[in-house]
């Protein structure tokens, strides 16, 4: 049997309640030269018998990894067992828009060699309702080199996961996922391959990303020592290898460091693990006026904080 052009990685744990739109979006491609590897974390739901039923329809294969507990982790063993060429992920609670995968194989075949491929997202509460839009503050459908892409990303993960797309030789030379980051593991293997080579960014929404209360990232938000660490450890992997290379200025460091701070507050906010810090709120008052326009440039503050009130308001 020839090789996936695409192999498509989807980590689930009892995702009974949004899988079958998830794997019925990937369907509605009509890409026939794909494979989807579900990597099962021990669901005890009916995700595993859903997923089954597509198998007359599309490339199905099932890993059950058992209880471990990280996304990230799954979706490395998947990862390392795909045959296709490009990988991809969707979780699933997300789904993708139709005419996805053609455009991401368009992009593939107008450059190459890009490390990284993506594109803006819509974001959706637990309905399926359209509630944001998440796009990135590039240039699109050309090659971005590493200091066009870096300095703004390190200040805000902007590429949402099923809007990714990347060569697994590339992901295997930047060491996969680090799977002790698990809230943050997206934004530091994006900039791992954005560091790499070139980003392709396509300025539609081909991807929808669900925000709901039984997310991962929400139930586990109120780890907030927890959630500072994963962003210190990015930063502090990243902020210099990025300066030595592409001369990062002082508001762009500023910028990246006030912005962590930001969404660990936000996160301990939305958990109802307590409200901003007056070390935080002194932060605000000291930021030098310059990185507050590269700030809100790059961190999709409103575009994020509304989406999520959307979803408050209309759950």
């Amino acid at each position: 049997m020839s090789a996936p052009w695409l192999s498509v990685i989807m980590p689930t744990y009892n995702g009974a309640a949004y899988i079958d739109a998830a794997i019925g979006s990937v369907v509605t491609q009509g890409d026939s030269d794909i494979e989807l590897i579900i990597v099962d974390d021990g669901s005890d739901d009916e995700s595993l018998d859903i997923a089954r039923a597509y198998a007359d329809r599309l490339s199905v294969s099932i890993i059950e990894a058992g209880r471990i507990a990280n996304w990230v982790r799954a979706t490395n063993i998947g990862m390392q067992a795909a045959r296709g060429k490009y990988l991809c992920w969707l979780h699933n609670d997300d789904a993708w828009l139709p005419g996805r995968l053609a455009e991401m194989r368009r992009a593939t075949h107008d450059v190459p060699n890009a490390t990284l491929y993506a594109s803006s997202c819509r974001y959706i509460d637990q309905r399926g309702r359209r509630v944001g839009l998440l796009r990135a503050p590039l240039p699109a459908d050309r090659a971005l080199p590493p200091h066009l892409v870096l300095p703004k990303l390190l200040i805000q993960n902007f590429f949402s996961p099923p809007a990714l797309l990347f060569q697994k030789r590339h992901a295997e030379v930047v060491g996969w996922m680090d799977d002790a980051l698990w809230y943050v593991a997206d934004w530091d293997f994006g900039l791992k391959l954005a560091a790499l080579g070139a980003t392709v960014y396509h300025d539609v929404p081909l991807a929808l990303y669900r925000v709901h209360p039984a997310s991962l990232t929400t139930r586990r938000a109120n780890r907030i020592d927890e959630l500072r660490r994963m962003f210190q450890i990015v930063l502090d992997r990243h902020l210099p290898a990025t300066d030595g290379a592409i001369a990062l200025c002082a508001a762009d460091v500023e910028a990246a460091r006030f912005s962590a701070d930001v969404n660990v507050t936000l996160a301990a906010i939305a958990s109802g693990a307590g409200g901003p810090s007056r070390a935080f709120l002194g932060r605000c008052l000291t930021l030098p006026p310059t990185c507050w326009p590269r700030y809100f440039q790059c961190s999709r503050i409103v575009e994020r904080i509304v989406s999520r009130l959307r979803v408050g308001l209309t759950g």
